[in-house]
């Protein structure tokens, strides 16, 4: 089995190297490999670049993580995926903390020293980075993305599709819409609907989600 970091770009070389101390304990790919089809180069951080054309559609020779920080991307790149029927892997540093009673989807990665409480749900191709507090019966929709330093509340809701900030704090029991990005360093005391940018503490509503762009 190869595992295609899908993405050859300074997340991507993270991920390389999570993949690569996940290897070393559990032997699980042949090969590390970068998928990026807009990549000129051959090699990347002294990994191979394929196309993702070079595999039958379908391959189970390959599955695949999505090294991408941006939310709406991320759901591009696995709508392609999941439509030639590739496989997702899931990628969890050791140093992270999941619950037995947590359920943890295909495609998510997890990143040093987070931590994932009893019951909670962390859907399809989600990225959770460093030192993220996930607290007990928490759901994550499909593709977002918390960051680095994030604290969520016991029983808070996150839609699909959406970006937490650096360091954000979502008080418990909350509901974060889809397609929302919440900035660096808001705290949210109250729900937060769909397709909208907070930022602040308290947190507030400064603008509509038009490009989905988080970094510019």
């Amino acid at each position: 089995m190869i595992l295609g970091i899908y993405c050859a770009g300074s997340l991507g070389k993270e991920i390389y190297d999570l993949a690569v101390r996940v290897n070393e304990i559990e032997k699980r790919w042949e090969k590390i490999i970068f998928v990026d089809d807009v990549c000129e180069e051959k090699t990347f951080y002294e990994a191979e670049v394929h196309r993702l054309s070079e595999w039958q559609e379908g391959s189970r020779d390959i599955e695949f993580v999505i090294a991408n920080v941006t939310p709406r991307s991320r759901k591009q790149i696995y709508d392609r995926l999941m439509e030639q029927d590739y496989q997702l892997a899931q990628l969890v540093d050791p140093t992270a903390v999941i619950s037995p009673t947590a359920r943890i989807g295909a495609g998510v990665i997890v990143r040093g020293w987070s931590t994932i409480l009893c019951d909670a749900v962390v859907e399809d191709n989600v990225l959770i980075q460093f030192y993220v507090g996930i607290g007990h019966d928490i759901y994550v929709g499909r593709h977002s993305v918390i960051s680095s330093n994030v604290a969520v509340g016991g029983k808070t809701r996150i839609g699909e599709q959406s970006y937490i900030g650096l360091g954000a704090a979502i008080r418990d029991t909350l509901v974060i819409g889809d397609d929302t990005i919440v900035s660096m360093g808001a705290v949210v005391h109250q729900d937060v609907g769909d397709g909208v940018i907070v930022v602040g503490n308290p947190a507030r509503v400064v603008r509509k989600n038009d490009s989905g762009t988080v970094f510019r």
